[in-house]
């Protein structure tokens, strides 16, 4: 039971996401956190959305601002959770004055509650979701900047017992709903509430304790990554790390440590798998091997650690300033 997903969109693209449409990255505008936000604003139909294992119940936690809105007689879906094809429910900011969040069966069908705050257009806002889909027992809470506003107990689906993904913005071929607005530091956990969290990038900065893929770490510092500068092995079990810079601003805690990188492969041979890594200490810990693309678009892969492995202790930010990253080939 853990965090299985999050984006702050620091990687300057949409690449850990799974579908996206008429959404873009833009720079990430006064009060939102680091150099990046996403965009859903920008076209009828926009959305992103993150499919993962089927799951009875999650968490959810992210930043959003209201953007300005061209149909406001429409509800603007927020975000709708999935089983398959199936809409099951969805957040939505309604249509009605003032303009509410509504908790709702499918996308936007049978209102189950409302929030008592009605979020102003072109203000920023941290919002939690606990979604368990049940016909009888069924959970839909929502948390607006740390408030629970919605608390909703019993028929909370219009499809299934489990959810396996969800869209942020429009849903494919529902039509145009209104504009949206700007979405960041997204997280989703199958366990516990995640509370409020900001995202921050750290890129490679010096040679790491191992070396083994060719090519100094300047050729994996860009951000966004380069698709033309990479670090690169035709062997097995081939491991290069490298440190990063540190953690900036006044930091109380840290949640949780991810490791991307995107990755490609220039022939059908091997290694066709990578394992991102994390050496914490005298601890060098991987992950389980991720499929490298052939014939393809370069795709970036991660990987999340929610404890420190060199002592199996929380994260603090003297830990995550010490850490090296990196990757090894694996066949």
């Amino acid at each position: 039971m853990a965090l299985i997903f999050m984006d702050g969109f620091e990687g300057g693209d949409l690449s850990l996401w799974d579908l996206s449409y008429g959404v873009a990255i833009i720079a990430a505008p006064s009060g939102m956190d680091g150099s990046y936000v996403c965009d859903l604003k920008t076209t009828s139909g926009g959305h992103v959305s993150k499919r993962f294992t089927a799951k009875s119940e999650i968490y959810m936690a992210f930043k959003y601002k209201f953007a300005a809105v061209t149909e406001p007689s429409y509800q603007q879906p927020i975000v709708t959770f999935v089983k398959g094809g199936n809409k099951l429910a969805s957040l939505m900011r309604s249509s009605g004055t003032p303009h509410t969040l509504n908790a709702a069966l499918g996308l936007g069908g049978t209102s189950l509650a409302t929030s008592t705050t009605a979020p102003a257009l072109n203000s920023i806002y941290d919002i939690e979701i606990h979604y368990k889909p049940h016909d009888t027992e069924g959970i839909f809470q929502v948390k607006i900047n740390g408030t629970l506003e919605i608390d909703f107990t019993g028929d909370t689906t219009a499809a299934d017992s489990t959810v396996d993904g969800v869209y942020f913005g429009q849903f494919p071929g529902i039509g145009f709903l209104g504009q949206i607005g700007n979405l960041d530091n997204v997280f989703i956990d199958d366990a516990n509430w995640i509370g409020r969290y900001l995202i921050q990038r750290l890129v490679l900065v010096d040679e790491g304790t191992y070396s083994g893929y060719s090519g100094a770490y300047t050729a994996a510092d860009e951000v966004p990554a380069s698709d033309t500068d990479a670090l690169e092995t035709n062997e097995a079990d081939i491991l290069s790390t490298f440190p990063t810079g540190d953690l900036t601003g006044s930091i109380e805690t840290v949640k949780a440590v991810q490791v991307q990188a995107r990755t490609e492969s220039e022939g059908p041979v091997t290694p066709k798998n990578i394992k991102l890594v994390l050496k914490s200490g005298n601890t060098v810990s991987l992950s389980g091997g991720k499929p490298v693309p052939y014939g393809g678009d370069p795709h970036s892969v991660a990987h999340i650690w929610e404890t420190d492995p060199n002592d199996s202790g929380a994260w603090n930010p003297d830990k995550a300033n010490n850490l090296e990253i990196g990757a090894q080939s694996a066949s």
